[in-house]
């Protein structure tokens, strides 16, 4: 029951969303990005580490916006 009311809830929210986020697409435009310009490898692997770590913030984020 808990989770049935978390998922309306998600839905409802991602319904009103103007922009709603596409962690596919982000990823394809980020890479795009780093492939068009000469990045020097210690670049690309912070780049990366970046990307994981805003990843991780969102999971948290949304995992702590729903548990409510």
């Amino acid at each position: 029951m808990e989770l049935s009311e978390s998922f309306r809830k998600m839905v409802s929210e991602a319904m009103t969303d103007t922009k709603p986020d596409n962690p596919v697409y982000r990823a394809i435009k980020a890479e795009s990005i780093i492939q068009s310009v000469e990045v020097p490898e210690a670049e690309k692997y912070l780049i990366s580490k970046l990307d994981n770590l805003e990843e991780k913030l969102t999971n948290f984020m949304l995992s702590a916006k729903y548990k409510q």
